[in-house]
């Protein structure tokens, strides 16, 4: 089970920087959105991109259509739903 204080503060993600981890078999990844609909650069990121996939292997080498990802606002509730969506996804 994750909780809310295992993550960073918004504040990490506003700065641009992803975090990962794993509880059990799930693997995780939060990480800011740097980029618009378009793929043009975002100088202050609004929303959360969360990337999960079973383990054991990292995300670079797990197989697109295992991973799912959801957006959530980058914000405390934003990271208080994010850690909420993480507990109750399978892999």
């Amino acid at each position: 089970m994750l909780y809310r204080k295992d993550f960073r503060q918004p504040l990490y993600y506003q700065n641009g920087n992803p975090l990962t981890g794993s509880d059990g078999n799930l693997r995780f990844c939060v990480a800011p959105v740097k980029t618009d609909a378009d793929g043009n650069p975002i100088k202050q990121p609004q929303d959360l991109l969360v990337t999960v996939w079973p383990g054991p292997y990292c995300m670079e080498a797990t197989a697109e259509e295992l991973k799912q990802q959801n957006v959530f606002a980058l914000s405390e509730e934003g990271l208080c739903d994010a850690v909420a969506w993480l507990n109750t996804v399978e892999v």
